[in-house]
């Protein structure tokens, strides 16, 4: 690992993954110390030809996807409402899908007698963070592929990697045929009127699932929580929308994966997914256009009207 945790390649030569500077005496995967056995040897390159190798290289694991398990006290764990966290730490050279990631459980939220501890909500809350390490990140949205195996979002062809960084958010930025900036206009709140902007996941078969699931044909796509901390905006579906489906931010009993998640997985070029196993989302179905693309507000004032 990198101490900027940014690597790069050499050129013409996209095997080799390098650091500018030095490499760091530990591997971190989220809250996890990655076992050396696990790790590549790590590469420090000058004048992006001339590289060093540092260490030894670890014989690997021969898996589709590493999962490390933690149960640590992390800044993270802070916020009370926070059961778990989760992270992705690698991808696959070929094609970008990851191939390890980290869930970390916070134990403050586990102590007490065991009928102390809602299961179910832990069971669902494990689920939901197992989906974070595969697909449904922000840092993974520009490495999405389409159907083909093409990358949705350009990349630069020195390295191999999205062309834009976004030093503040610290992720590559994605392509607009995945995640899109929409306007709404004349968004009712209780102060008045105003422009809302909100972010929307536009990926074909997202697009498809909720156009049908609100019957609205003219739907650009699923909306991304824009609220919470960094670990839940642009990371969840939106919560007035898609109220109990697993991948919004906040638990909700009765929590279900349902079609449009698949259809994320789906839509990343990653997995192939079977419907069938997809459950019912019931909040919002079939209410149209109005309910998806006004605010609450709006919604319920217009249904009081009549």
């Amino acid at each position: 690992q990198c101490p900027s945790r940014k690597m790069f390649i050499v050129e013409r030569n996209y095997s080799i993954h390098y650091c500018s500077e030095k490499c760091l005496d530990e591997t971190h995967c989220g809250d996890i110390i990655v076992p050396e056995e696990h790790l590549q040897q790590c590469y420090i390159c000058k004048n992006h030809q001339k590289c060093d190798p540092i260490g030894i290289q670890g014989p690997g694991v021969n898996t589709e996807f590493i999962l490390y398990v933690s149960v640590l006290q992390t800044n993270r764990c802070e916020p009370i409402d926070t059961l778990a966290t989760a992270s992705f730490c690698q991808l696959e050279r070929q094609q970008d899908r990851p191939i390890a990631g980290n869930i970390n459980v916070c134990p403050k939220r586990l102590r007490g007698d065991r009928n102390g501890i809602d299961f179910d909500r832990l069971v669902s809350t494990i689920k939901h963070e197992i989906l974070h390490t595969w697909v449904f990140s922000s840092g993974l949205f520009a490495f999405f592929r389409d159907s083909n195996g093409k990358p949705f979002t350009e990349r630069d062809p020195a390295t191999g990697w999205p062309k834009i960084y976004d030093e503040k958010l610290q992720i590559y930025t994605p392509n607009e045929n995945v995640l899109k900036q929409i306007v709404r206009k004349n968004w009712k709140t209780r102060g008045g009127l105003v422009d809302k902007i909100i972010l929307m996941l536009v990926t074909p078969r997202v697009q498809a699932v909720v156009r049908e699931h609100f019957r609205c044909s003219t739907l650009e796509g699923a909306e991304l929580e824009n609220q919470g901390n960094v670990g839940t905006a642009l990371t969840h579906w939106e919560k007035r929308l898609f109220e109990h489906e697993i991948m919004t931010g906040t638990y909700t009993q009765e929590s279900v994966i349902s079609n449009l998640t698949l259809a994320l997985l789906e839509d990343s070029g990653w997995y192939d997914v079977s419907y069938e196993y997809g459950k019912p989302l019931l909040w919002g179905r079939n209410l149209g256009c109005d309910f998806v693309k006004t605010s609450c507000k709006q919604w319920i004032d217009s249904k009081l009207e009549k």
